[in-house]
């Protein structure tokens, strides 16, 4: 769907297409959070980010679930 960077993180929003319901419901989209850096995201972070990809009309609803992705050693 979107990938957009926020404090240096990228950002993607996925529509999973495994998941019933119908296309465009938010429980089909997923968030993931590419921690490059392996900087060690804590949670009151990811809520950050969540909470301003809401308000920003990125997404439609606070409860979709989010991964934190970390590089590979």
């Amino acid at each position: 769907m979107e990938d957009i960077v926020i404090n240096g993180l990228l950002i993607e929003i996925k529509e999973l297409t495994s998941i019933k319901y119908p296309a465009g419901h938010w429980k089909r989209k997923k968030i993931f959070i590419h921690d490059v850096a392996g900087s060690g995201l804590k949670k009151p972070e990811t809520l950050a980010i969540v909470e301003y990809l809401y308000e920003e009309g990125f997404i439609e609803d606070r409860r979709i679930e989010c991964e934190v992705l970390e590089p590979l050693d």
